[in-house]
């Protein structure tokens, strides 16, 4: 009976792998990361206006601490599946030029929708557009894994812009 369990059990765990790291799970694991990073930042900022930081230096620092940790978790957890030639300093630079590019767009978006609409609505309308914009980027340009020799027929790799 015990040993019934534990073939269960270990059929579940290597189910649940396949589900977890599957590239058809990407998005939610994005979303996870995305959200965690999203939490750390608010409360590394709550944490520095405790001990006296300015609101702006303690934000723009959680920011910058919680990107880190973003990059760190979307390398090793989103898209670990990509192995890449690339170096890892040229993704990290990719990575937060796409999170600088995407607070702008997050940013505008905002502008335009708070004429519109409440204030919670015109930012959760930012945050959406900035993350489908930083999931496209780290998808297409930051995390696209070194392709081998003849495999665009293989839809796993990217196809370089012609």
């Amino acid at each position: 009976m015990t040993s019934s369990i534990l073939r269960r059990l270990s059929s579940a765990n290597a189910v649940t792998r396949r589900i977890a790291w599957s590239p058809r799970w990407r998005v939610l694991r994005f979303g996870m990361i995305g959200s965690l990073a999203g939490l750390t930042q608010l409360a590394l900022l709550l944490s520095f206006q405790r001990v006296g930081w300015h609101a702006l230096v303690a934000n723009a620092t959680a920011f910058v601490l919680a990107a880190q940790l973003n990059f760190i978790l979307s390398h090793v957890f989103t898209w670990r599946d990509r192995p890449s030639h690339r170096s890892l300093a040229r993704r990290w630079l990719a990575f937060h030029g796409s999170i600088a590019s995407m607070a702008l767009v997050n940013m505008a978006v905002f502008a335009v929708a708070s004429t519109a609409v409440p204030t919670l609505a015109a930012a959760a309308s930012g945050i959406l557009a900035a993350a489908i914009g930083n999931y496209l980027i780290g998808d297409r340009l930051v995390f696209v894994p070194s392709r081998p020799r003849g495999a665009y027929d293989d839809h796993s790799y990217a196809r370089p812009a012609a």
